[in-house]
């Protein structure tokens, strides 16, 4: 039985995948940061296990010509490399936690009285006054902006000309997983099928 020509970058793709999702299993935020910092090492390395399991094939380097463009001018593959970079080679936070808010706006005009109120944990259990509209806005992390080398790269907004929903790590990881494993894929199909 012949071996997979691919096994390293599979094995990278791979350990990316379980970061993803050791990043959506997380019980603090140092522990999604951390695998955050790995999913971003792991996916970059994906890319350049490819190039190493391709280097026998002279019309590789062109055919790659049009993916290390993308790399460059897509957002999201851009920030991706960008912030592995960042890690690696600085101190600078990749996400923040923004933490959850509770907002109460009275309904009616002028003073409002409230005669009793709990919360617990960021969440109103009990309240008794003039009506309030009450608004709660989860905890959630967001990727940060990034320097490297002496520009900025900011999270990506757009990822092949779609608009992103936000700027959470994990949709960021998530679109970087099915862009490594499609590109994976046409390697596969090019060069070893």
């Amino acid at each position: 039985m012949s071996k997979d020509p691919l096994k390293h970058p599979k094995s990278e793709l791979k350990a990316a995948q379980n970061s993803l999702e050791n990043m959506r299993n997380s019980k603090s935020f140092e522990e999604f940061e951390e695998h955050w910092k790995t999913y971003l090492f792991c996916i970059e390395k994906v890319w350049n296990k490819i190039e190493r399991s391709c280097m026998e094939f002279g019309d590789f380097q062109p055919w790659q010509g049009q993916y290390k463009k993308l790399r460059k001018k897509d957002e999201l593959l851009q920030y991706i490399k960008q912030a592995r970079d960042t890690d690696n080679h600085s101190i600078q936070d990749l996400s923040t936690l923004k933490k959850s808010r509770l907002n109460m706006t009275p309904l009616n005009k002028g003073s409002h009285t409230i005669k009793h109120m709990v919360v617990v944990s960021g969440q109103l259990q009990h309240y008794e006054g003039d009506p309030m509209k009450v608004e709660f806005t989860p905890a959630t992390i967001k990727a940060n902006r990034v320097k490297n080398n002496g520009r900025w790269y900011n999270p990506p907004r757009s990822h092949l000309g779609k608009r992103l929903g936000g700027k959470h790590p994990v949709e960021i990881a998530e679109h970087g997983i099915f862009f490594y494993t499609e590109f994976m894929r046409k390697v596969h199909d090019k060069f070893f099928a």
